[in-house]
Order: C-alpha cells, then structure tokens, then sequence
C-alpha cells in the first residue's frame, strides 16, 4: 500500500499527459448492446466515450473501432483517486467531447459520495496512449497536475462563478 501511495504522490507533481478534462455521468451499461458490440454487466470497470470521439478518424462499423477495447485511466481530482484499467466499450451520444459515461463500477470508485451533487456527475480528468491503451502493452501512465491554467474542479465552486455571471460554460456543455 505504500509504494501505491508514494507512485500517486509522484504523479501528482507532474503535468498531464495525454489527458482530457470532462463530465464524468454514470449509466445502466448491462441495458443492451453496446456500440462495440459486446455486453457487459454494471459490476465491470467499462465507460463510454463520447460519440465525437469515438467516430473522430473512424466513419466504419462501431463495432471495429479502434478505440474499442482499449483501455483509460481516471483521476478525480475532488478525491484524489487515480483508477486505471477502465475498458472503452461505448459511445455516449449525449455526451460533450471529452465527458465519459461510466458503469456503476467506475462511478461508484471514482465519484465522492460526499460531494452528492443531486444530479450524478464529478468533473475528472482521463486519458491514455493517445484515447486509449492496451491493457499490459505499454499503457502509459496517466500523470496528473496543473496543465497551464485549469479550471476549479469542485463543480460547487463553478456554480458559485455563474450565479455572480463570470462563469464559463464551455467545459460543462452537455
């Protein structure tokens, strides 16, 4: 347990790497079929990307995505948790570019109960080689830190920006 939490205290001191900042929702991934063409259960560690970026450089069948089966890490920067070894097995089409929409699983280890927000979302920051890794074939760690100026995480603190009218609502479409 130490060597994880001295590896996650390294990793907080550097930038982001191939990294992407979004909202992270939560749905029912065991409702069906998916858009790469497998089934699932809410107990599995799976999410889905957004259609814009499931279909970015592939106009194919869904199902032979590349991105498919490849694999994301997720840090909440709200609670300090860095899972890694999340499985891309969707689209989101309701989603903005950069949100992911999470099994029970993932949202249940990445999301603060504490924070209940009443609406079942967290912002979290994600990524790995390029959208996503194989898993034991070089998966590149996914580092965590200040990137230029970044926006307030807690989503509290953003909703405190709108309500005096200099909020941004750029990162929070969708």
């Amino acid at each position: 347990m130490k060597a994880q939490t001295l590896a996650l205290g390294l990793a907080l001191s550097a930038p982001l790497a191939s990294a992407y900042q979004g909202k992270m929702t939560n749905y029912q991934v065991s409702a069906g079929l998916t858009s790469c063409g497998t089934t699932h259960a809410d107990s599995e560690m799976v999410v889905a990307l957004s259609l814009s970026l499931m279909q970015q450089g592939w106009p194919g069948n869904p199902n032979d995505n590349p991105k498919c089966n490849t694999y994301i890490s997720i840090w909440n920067p709200d609670t300090q948790v860095l899972t890694q070894n999340v499985k891309v097995v969707d689209s989101c089409r309701g989603c903005a570019m950069y949100d992911i929409d999470a099994s029970d699983a993932v949202f249940a280890a990445v999301a603060d109960p504490a924070l209940d927000h009443g609406d079942g979302w967290e912002i979290v920051d994600w990524g790995g080689n390029g959208v996503g890794g194989k898993r034991d074939l070089g998966l590149e760690t996914l580092t965590v830190g200040p990137v230029g100026k970044r926006e307030p995480h807690h989503p509290h603190a953003k909703v405190a920006r709108e309500e005096k009218g200099d909020g941004d609502d750029s990162q929070m479409a969708g």
